[in-house]
């Protein structure tokens, strides 16, 4: 095996990397010589600039004397600077008083300094005289770029030169190393490969080159090893597999026979051999001569075999085939055989004999027939059936579903349900009727459906709320066997919703009613028996004076007689008495004042902000101040010493349906209040009750609560035609006060 050089590795690594190396070695000598070229214009503006200063002191005295001879010798000086191409002093007026002018140089550069620097460049200074105050002038030059390019030049040249001799001298060294560690192991390994013998591959096996155990060829020369070991045993289970096959074909129930291109029958199984004892594989015979009796004279019509070889495919037929005296009915399929370039070596030829089973096909053919009948005419008469349940279903304004009692799977949905959840049918009832479930849900009444011996029992009546559009429904569950045996579940579920809604009002409306014919009935007289025992006690603590050892007690009655009397002015907002008395106020300075009395002593944070230009309410301030203090009061109760009270008064003048559920008030313009605490919140499970009179979360008594603090603000936000809303957070309560502006 001989390998050119410009074919192998080592050297069109080399040349990739000389490549590379040429490559990177102009982009760093391009941004070296640009950082030169920038550093080279600096240096030359400064040595210019320099040069103009030092002569700039008698070039003014020129300017200012109107000194031609010493305007001449100073300009004569500025042309001891090679690089000047012309000087100018002018006078203030801008008359020239001296001038001077060089050729400009040329060289082999002179084309490529024009392209980058330019013919000449300018520069000029003012002339001053009297310390910098009176200006007299200037003087001006011209610089020749060329003078200064050409040692750039020369520099850029050295530059370039220098990084392509180093990617030369860097891509020979490489093609050196590349050639010793890389492709003369490999060549020796692939002379090694050559010589394996293919009967005997593992006769001889690679040796591993020398420093390169643990690399890519070693690990390529390890591989090859393994695949010889393999390649030998393979062979060995080749022929077990061959001759497993071979046994197989032979005792399958279908005649097998393979059959060359020119239609000659190579070999058979053990069934055609039967089925054709005088034929013998080594006479070459032809299909056609052999399969049929009498024998044919050439290939049959649409030969299934002549077809395969035409195109390469795969083909069918159903033939009848004349053996002597009686008629076999076959089903022949033929199959190419290709070799590796995709040609056609042969056909495999498969033949079934098929008389019976067409006999049993038209038997059942027939019996078919009049199943069909059967069925079809069974068939219409359920699918009438089914259109007028599925009418009938469809136009009930409940939802009416089937749910498999074992998987969940939804059988049926009508029309009603669909609108509510949308195409569930198919589906997992408790994925898609219900929220929040990770598995068959809790309430599920399956259990009440069936009884021991899995038999249905009577309907299952109840009501539940429905977790993903909330509303309540009145439900009627049964046990039913479906057409294929199993037991499905029949739900018809009426929204009861507005009902629902209607009895709650009803309800919250009596105990209102009840609270206010109590408070009604006992407020006065509980009122003025207060008067007088709180009047009683104060003349006694008059008389003894407060160092008698019965003053503190008697203190203590005096301060529990006052909350009795606070709680008696709750009971009369319920009564007649508690109508409002409003009067067009601002919100602002009531909150202000309610915050100051009922937060005096209290040591939590807060945050108060209002909005600007807060419209005024007319309102009762007495009793709108006491729905401010029961809510302040209830945030403090809810919170730590440490806790955090957020209070912001704002306008609001389309609240929305979130806010607001009334939905008359949509339109309207109110104040919302919102106080907010970081407190523990209130359970999901006793929100419905916390308007209830008399219901409260703390403990009873003169020191605690009577229950009667959000009852009694949310009966004054009512009176002045206001909403009151509470909200449990995931860390504290918000409660927001709507008042109509």
């Amino acid at each position: 095996m001989k390998l050119r050089l410009q074919d192998s590795l080592h050297y069109r690594q080399a040349g990739n990397t000389l490549f590379a190396a040429l490559l990177l070695g102009l982009l760093s000598s391009l941004l070296q010589i640009g950082v030169d070229f920038f550093h080279e214009r600096s240096r030359i503006e400064s040595s210019v600039i320099q040069v103009l200063k030092t002569v700039q002191e008698p070039a003014a005295r020129a300017a200012y004397g109107l000194h031609p001879d010493l305007a001449q010798t100073v300009i004569n000086g500025l042309f001891e600077y090679q690089s000047i191409h012309q000087a100018v002093l002018y006078d203030d007026f801008g008359g020239v008083l001296a001038q001077a002018k060089r050729q400009l140089s040329e060289g082999h550069f002179e084309f490529l300094s024009i392209r980058i620097w330019g013919k000449t460049s300018s520069y000029e200074i003012p002339l001053f005289v009297d310390g910098g105050k009176k200006y007299v002038g200037k003087i001006a030059v011209n610089v020749d770029n060329y003078l200064i390019a050409h040692n750039f030049f020369h520099r850029s040249q050295l530059i370039i030169f220098s990084a392509f001799s180093f990617s030369i001298i860097l891509s020979l060294l490489l093609l050196f190393i590349f050639s010793r560690h890389l492709t003369r192991p490999l060549l020796k390994t692939a002379r090694s490969i050559s010589e394996i013998s293919p009967a005997d591959p593992k006769g001889k096996l690679l040796r591993l080159p020398k420093g390169h155990e643990k690399d890519e060829l070693g690990f390529l020369v390890t591989t090859v090893n393994e695949i010889l070991g393999r390649f030998q045993e393979n062979k060995m289970q080749l022929s077990e597999s061959e001759n497993r096959y071979r046994g197989l074909v032979d005792n399958i129930g279908i005649g097998v026979a393979l059959i060359s291109p020119d239609l000659e029958i190579l070999s058979m199984n053990k069934l055609m051999r039967e089925r054709y004892p005088h034929f013998d594989c080594s006479r070459k015979t032809r299909c056609y001569e052999a399969f049929y009796d009498p024998p044919l004279g050439k290939a049959c019509v649409y030969c299934p075999v002549v077809e395969t070889l035409k195109d390469g495919e795969r083909h069918e037929v159903e033939k009848d085939i004349p053996l002597g005296q009686k008629t076999l009915k076959a089903w022949i399929v033929t199959t190419p055989l290709k070799n590796e370039k995709g040609e056609i070596n042969g056909v495999i030829y498969l033949i079934n004999d098929i008389t019976e089973r067409k006999k049993n096909e038209l038997e059942l053919t027939k019996y078919r027939e009049h199943l069909e009948d059967l069925v079809k005419e069974r068939t219409e008469k359920l699918r009438e059936s089914h259109e007028r349940l599925t009418t009938i279903l469809n136009s009930l304004d409940a939802i009416v579903y089937l749910a498999d009692m074992d998987t969940g799977e939804l059988l049926f949905v009508n029309s009603y349900a669909e609108k509510l959840f949308g195409q569930v049918a198919g589906k997992t009832c408790w994925q898609v009727l219900q929220n929040g479930q990770d598995g068959p849900c809790s309430f599920c009444t399956n259990k009440y459906l069936l009884d021991e011996n899995k038999n249905p029992k009577k309907p299952y009546v109840w009501e539940f709320q429905n977790t993903i559009n909330g509303r309540w429904f009145h439900i009627i569950d049964r046990a039913i066997k479906w057409f294929d045996g199993r037991m499905v579940r029949l739900e018809i579920a009426t929204d009861i919703t507005d009902r629902k809604k209607i009895e709650e009002e009803l309800v919250k409306r009596e105990k209102m009613e009840a609270t206010a014919v109590l408070a009604g009935g006992i407020a006065h007289d509980f009122n003025n028996l207060l008067a007088a025992i709180i009047g009683y006690v104060d003349l006694t603590l008059d008389d003894i004076g407060k160092h008698h050892p019965g003053a503190y007690t008697l203190q203590e009655a005096l301060k529990a007689s006052r909350k009795a009397q606070d709680l008696t002015n709750k009971f009369v907002t319920f009564s007649s008495g508690g109508s409002p008395v409003k009067k067009l106020s601002s919100v602002r300075d009531l909150l202000e004042k309610t915050i100051e009395s009922t937060l005096e002593k209290d040591s939590c944070t807060r945050e108060i902000t209002f909005a600007n230009d807060l419209w005024q309410v007319d309102m009762d301030r007495r009793q709108m101040s006491q729905v401010f203090k029961n809510v302040l009061q209830n945030a403090m109760e809810s919170m730590a010493e440490d806790g955090a009270l957020r209070i912001h008064a704002e306008n609001i003048s389309f609240p929305n349906g979130e806010e607001i559920p009334d939905e008359s008030a949509w339109d309207r313009k109110f104040v919302k209040i919102t106080i907010r605490d970081n407190g523990k919140g209130i359970p999901e499970k006793i929100m419905p009750n916390i308007f209830d009179p008399y219901f409260s979360t703390k403990e009873m008594g003169a020191q605690k609560g009577m229950g009667l603090g959000l009852t009694v603000a949310l009966s004054i936000v009512k009176q002045h035609d206001g909403y009151l809303v509470v909200r449990s957070e995931k860390r504290g309560t918000a409660v927001s006060i709507y008042l109509p502006a």
